[in-house]
């Protein structure tokens, strides 16, 4: 079933003017708004258009096949995490070493969170790591700062 907004681009595609297309869809509903088109006359004025622009059908051969995303589990693969990204996950915790002095290490935050060590994460589970990090120094933040502000007490 075809929808108007595939009839529109149809017709942008088909680089057609306004009269040229809504001359066509009156030809088979004889209304004069594209909206009132039934499913089966947008049907029938997406065919004519695609009989009168060849070169807007796209066969099933040439059709944009999508590349899957990986993820976690992608066949066994093991996606390994950037140095841009074990730079800036050892960059949050000199940051929040600077804060507040906390025993943390990136291998004691890994572990606790994936239960292995910082070199054999993946890069989502870095990138989970540094999230961590971030929310960690976000609170030591705020607790620093409503602590030393008179006003809240």
């Amino acid at each position: 079933m075809t929808t108007l907004k595939q009839l529109w681009t149809l017709r942008s595609l088909a680089k057609m003017s306004d009269d040229e297309f809504r001359n066509l869809c009156y030809s088979f509903s004889q209304k004069e708004s594209t909206k009132d088109l039934t499913p089966d006359q947008r049907d029938q004025v997406k065919k004519k258009i695609l009989l009168m622009y060849p070169q807007l059908n796209v066969s099933p051969s040439k059709q944009i096949s999508k590349k899957r995303s990986l993820t976690k589990k992608t066949d066994g693969v093991f996606v390994l995490p950037s140095a841009l990204q074990k730079d800036h996950a050892k960059a949050l915790l000199d940051n929040l070493l600077k804060i507040g002095p906390s025993g943390i290490t990136l291998d004691t935050q890994s572990i606790r969170m994936y239960k292995k060590s910082f070199q054999k994460l993946s890069r989502f589970e870095v990138q989970g790591v540094i999230e961590s990090l971030k929310g960690m120094i976000k609170r030591y933040q705020l607790a620093s700062s409503s602590s030393s502000d008179p006003s809240n007490s």
